[in-house]
């Protein structure tokens, strides 16, 4: 049997309203979309960006994560 793991999020901007995501690309995909449909960046920066948060990501749990 597969498990679901629901991911949410709340937000004191809009009360109420609850995000919910099942993958974890969606939850990554959702802020750099809002991003560049608002005009705020390119899709080529949204790309770039996520990029860089997995590479960094990456970086911090080999060097600062350590079993215990």
């Amino acid at each position: 049997m597969r498990r679901i793991t629901v991911f949410t999020a709340l937000t004191a901007i809009a009360p109420g309203v609850v995000h919910k995501w099942t993958r974890i690309e969606d939850y990554i995909q959702e802020p750099a979309n809002a991003r560049v449909w608002s005009g705020i960046h390119y899709r080529f920066s949204a790309v770039v960006g996520t990029d860089m948060g997995r590479k960094i990501g990456t970086q911090a749990v080999k060097d600062y994560l350590r079993p215990l």
